[in-house]
């Protein structure tokens, strides 16, 4: 599953997700969106969270990627 966050701040409130693959309503808490910025590994084109980037979290079995595109 992998959500999409449009765009965030520094402190990483207020982000807005868009575009989806899962079900944003059965998410245990909304942490599990924010640690999607905060702990991103993988970075495309930039290396300092920005504003304006997307951010996507792919999970393939028990493995969570973290990967930020700029947009």
């Amino acid at each position: 599953m992998f959500y999409r966050v449009l765009q965030y701040r520094k402190n990483y409130k207020n982000m807005s997700v868009i575009d989806s693959d899962v079900n944003l309503e059965k998410l245990k808490k909304r942490n599990e969106i924010e640690d999607c910025s905060k702990h991103a590994t993988k970075f495309f084109n930039n290396h300092q969270l920005q504003e304006k980037q997307t951010v996507f979290c792919v999970n393939n079995g028990n493995k969570t990627t973290y990967i930020i595109k700029e947009n």
